[in-house]
């Protein structure tokens, strides 16, 4: 008996996969990261994780590291991360002074992981998150901890660097 295989040609478009869904609020404070961890695990009863190995991002300024928090939320069937948005590198440059001298200049530049959202501090990335989660309560939440100066549900939509955001 023989089997005959048939070649069947199937083709997909981009618009028949469901792409996963996710908010991002932008929060702008003056606490360092553990400390905006520790205080969302708190006061909101977040349970965010320190992951191990920093984000690494590149641009033509040089190279940031990036740390980030993860809260795995079973209750609500959510993933929350918790990204620092601004890291400082170090530039170095030399410059001839003389013939026989060279003056080594140090500054410090901001790179930020989202451009478009340069003035806040971290972002709250909320992954496979649905129509049902009340994310204004929250938002009105986050807004209200000490030490949050600003809180801002971003549009997705309108950020070109948001594939900065998949780690």
């Amino acid at each position: 008996m023989a089997i005959k295989k048939s070649k069947n040609i199937v083709k997909l478009s981009l618009d028949e996969f469901s792409f996963e869904e996710f908010k991002l609020i932008a929060i702008q404070t003056h606490l360092e990261d553990y400390k905006v961890a520790f205080t969302l695990n708190k006061m909101l009863e977040m349970r965010f994780i320190k992951e191990p190995v920093e984000i690494e991002f590149t641009n033509e300024t040089g190279t940031g590291s990036f740390s980030h928090f993860i809260f795995e939320d079973s209750r609500n069937d959510l993933i929350w991360s918790l990204v620092q948005n601004k890291s400082f590198i170090q530039n170095n440059t030399s410059q001839k002074n003389s013939l026989f001298t060279e003056i080594d200049h140090k500054f410090s530049s901001q790179i930020n992981l989202i451009p478009e959202l340069n003035k806040f501090d971290y972002l709250l990335k909320i992954d496979e998150i649905d129509d049902y989660y009340d994310i204004d309560s929250f938002i009105s939440k986050l807004s209200n901890l000490k030490h949050i100066s600003t809180v801002y549900l971003a549009d997705t939509e309108q950020i070109k660097s948001i594939n900065n955001l998949i780690f």
